[in-house]
């Protein structure tokens, strides 16, 4: 069958391999031959277990990694990476077809065609396709709605970096100070800075608790200025982290409305600023009470009113519109003199711990998450007199929730 003649493939890896796994044209050879059985996956004819065990199998056969565990885990890793991305993608026409041709698998092929269709194409379809299968038209609903809950789960697990809690009870002034220490041991920023940051990184976590929704803008005049570095930074601490350097309005409210994500949209600048319909739904997700934007759905023949009310850090050179700044919290960066060393942040060393702080911050999120509250909450004059308006005392009151709950010095140094 096509699935073993992929899976020899993977004999070509002894040669790739004695060149090194580093080198691109090895890496991208790997990732063909990973994809190619990662479309097997979404049909079911493979499983994921299986995948990895067969490659990894004959590259120590043939030698090509031998009994170097760090070159081994460097392999699984981009497995596992290209099996994400082609299992996010649903099943083509064309490789339906040519799955089908193969034998062996038309029921699961069907399922997965099925699943993939509108509800007013599948109930056309369904009476059909049930009597091909030779099953009832109830169990072939309960069997495709598996399949769709199983594509979903693949894309999702593609675009969102989620975050189990930290199996022990956090305190959250000593959490907040360990996010603002790790920030600055990677970015030139001031503790105040660095302090904002790290509320948001817990109000992520919590952000269903409130009313507003404020975004963090990272931005700066020029380039290398570490609005990217920041950006990774947050990947790993923020609540169901979404990154992405481009996105259409139509994904962006589409994917807040499925992932309830936290969204990082790094080069905001290069298409964000000017577009109209961006800024629209950027401003529509600040307030609860009207963070929905409503589509007509011409596949389902029906009106969808969809979810705009997420976190959200956007990073960008220059400004982004004054009504999106408005509902904004703003974080100015600057490139760094010679004088002012940063450490260097490697994603393969570093992402770990960050990684635990991310956790630590899910955790006290919802051990503390009733407690938060911003009814009825008051800023002493000299703090209005800083923000200046309502729409300021706004975008900072999730935050000043999140430090008088979480104690030590922070109440105080947000006032």
């Amino acid at each position: 069958m096509e699935k073993y003649r992929a899976v020899a493939e993977a004999e070509l890896l002894v040669q790739c391999f004695q060149l090194g796994i580093a080198r691109t044209d090895v890496r991208d050879h790997l990732k063909r031959i990973a994809y190619r059985l990662g479309r097997f996956i979404v049909t079911q004819l493979l499983d994921r277990e299986t995948v990895i065990a067969e490659l990894v199998k004959k590259c120590r056969q043939n030698g090509a990694a031998g009994h170097d565990d760090e070159l081994m885990d460097q392999l699984v890793d981009l497995i596992n990476e290209t099996l994400d991305e082609a299992a996010s993608e649903p099943m083509s026409a064309r490789e339906l077809e040519a799955l089908a041709s193969s034998g062996g698998a038309a029921d699961a092929i069907e399922v997965t065609r099925l699943a993939q269709l509108s509800a007013i194409d599948y109930d056309r379809a369904r009476r059909d396709a049930a009597k091909r299968l030779g099953i009832r038209e109830k169990t072939l609903d309960q069997v495709v709605q598996v399949r769709r809950d199983a594509l979903r789960l693949a894309t999702e697990a593609a675009i969102i970096r989620d975050l189990k809690p930290y199996p022990n009870e956090v305190d959250g002034a000593e959490l907040l100070d360990e996010i603002v220490k790790v920030i600055q041991h990677y970015m030139v920023l001031r503790e105040s800075e660095a302090a904002t940051i790290a509320l948001y990184v817990i109000y992520s976590h919590a952000y269903s608790r409130f009313y507003f929704a404020p975004r963090l803008i990272l931005k700066s005049e020029q380039k290398r200025s570490g609005k990217t570095r920041l950006c990774v930074l947050l990947t790993y601490m923020l609540n169901r982290s979404c990154p992405t350097s481009n996105i259409t309005p139509a994904a962006l409210f589409r994917v807040i409305d499925l992932f309830r994500p936290s969204l990082i949209v790094d080069e905001a600048d290069t298409f964000a600023k000017a577009n109209e319909k961006m800024r629209g739904i950027l401003n529509s997700g600040h307030m609860r009470r009207f963070a929905y934007v409503v589509r007509y759905n011409a596949s389902e023949q029906t009106v969808e009113r969809l979810n705009t009310f997420a976190p959200m850090v956007i990073a960008l050179i220059g400004d982004m519109p004054d009504t999106v700044e408005d509902r904004s919290l703003i974080i100015k960066l600057s490139r760094k003199n010679f004088d002012e060393p940063v450490a260097e942040f490697h994603d393969e060393l570093h992402s770990d711990a960050l990684g635990v702080l991310g956790a630590k911050a899910a955790r006290w999120a919802r051990d503390h998450g009733q407690r938060l509250t911003t009814r009825n909450m008051t800023f002493p004059e000299e703090a209005r007199a800083i923000l200046q308006n309502d729409r300021a005392c706004d975008n900072w009151a999730p935050l000043v929730a999140i430090a008088r709950q979480a104690g030590g010095r922070w109440p105080a140094y947000v006032e």
